[in-house]
């Protein structure tokens, strides 16, 4: 069964590097510092010398992160007047129909428009008292088919706020405990 692997701080490889290059025995600094290998030691000094200090500070982990392709398409449709689209399509690393269809989606109509209307009415109508579900009841009566998760993700994209909140259970506990009889 193998350990699992341990990270060591910049501060203690840089420590240990200079330490080696001073003229202290890699096995011995390996041992002394807990290392599982001196070979670990090594490819540390071997990387300090070809890129420096830099070299031994903590890789960062994942994929590297990349702006978003609808948001990178929005500033390309801002500067496409002032600019040649495949210069902008380069600079900004956008494969050309991705950038299309991009466009194309931002520019076409919300196809949940008609039930964002019929949403904010129903609500409106009756006096912000109607929640996602006394709201999606009414939908559905009046001929949509959708799910409760829909109709409270509108909501919440429309900022409507119930004004009435659903009752609580009843619980009969109103202060302290009354003292147990004797006979327990």
């Amino acid at each position: 069964m193998r350990r699992p692997a341990k990270s060591y701080s910049f501060e203690f490889k840089l420590a240990l590097v200079e330490r080696f290059l001073e003229g202290e025995i890699g096995l011995d600094l390996a041992v002394e510092a807990g290392l599982s290998t001196p070979e670990l030691l090594r490819k540390w000094v071997r990387a300090y010398r070809q890129e420096g200090a830099d070299a031994l500070r903590p890789k960062p982990k994942g994929r590297p992160r990349r702006p978003d392709a609808p948001t990178q398409a929005r500033a390309l449709i801002a500067r496409k007047a002032d600019f040649p689209l495949p210069v902008l399509l380069q600079v900004a690393g956008l494969p050309r129909s991705t950038f299309f269809y991009h466009q194309a989606r931002l520019q076409a109509p919300d196809p949940r428009d008609a039930l964002k209307v019929a949403v904010t009415e129903i609500f409106k109508r009756n006096h912000g008292r109607y929640g996602h579900r006394l709201l999606h009841t009414e939908l559905v009566r009046q001929g949509w088919t959708l799910a409760k998760k829909t109709v409270l993700k509108l909501m919440r994209l429309l900022a409507l706020v119930c004004k009435v909140r659903r009752k609580k259970c009843y619980n009969s506990f109103r202060g302290e405990k009354a003292p147990l009889p004797p006979t327990f």
